[in-house]
């Protein structure tokens, strides 16, 4: 099924050749335009806000029990959209998403935000110690 879905989208003779900054669902085709390997150029890629939302929206909604916890992750990201207009990269995305798990992972131990985030930068992170 994939290849005949790669079929049809490379008869349009776009994504072969694109070169640039992808801004896509989730299909799991597109891969192989990212892909230097398999022939891809695209130089990075970008999963749709849209489509990530719809995506955590539904986790949310199919588990109650932690519905607090992912509204605020996902009013956190779209905050930080909202004040700086958009997200101006995948990295910067993923580098705002990291820290905020960082803190609300070390919060949720009991650990301070601020002896957690020292102890990262000084090149001692906090983590969750590994049972024997």
């Amino acid at each position: 099924m994939v290849r005949s879905r790669h079929a049809a989208v490379d008869g349009f003779d776009i994504l072969p050749r694109f070169a640039g900054v992808l801004i896509r669902d989730d299909w799991h085709g597109y891969h192989k335009y990212s892909d230097p390997t398999r022939g891809g150029k695209v130089t990075q890629v970008q999963l749709c806000c849209a489509h990530l939302l719809r995506d955590l929206k539904a986790v949310w909604e199919s588990d109650p029990e932690h519905q607090a916890w992912a509204e605020q992750a996902i009013r956190m990201a779209k905050l930080q959209a909202k004040i700086s207009g958009s997200w101006r990269s995948m990295r910067g995305l993923t580098a705002f998403c990291r820290v905020r798990s960082y803190i609300a992972t070390a919060k949720a131990h009991g650990v301070e935000v601020f002896t957690a985030l020292r102890n990262a930068f000084l090149g001692d992170p906090w983590s969750i110690a590994t049972p024997a």
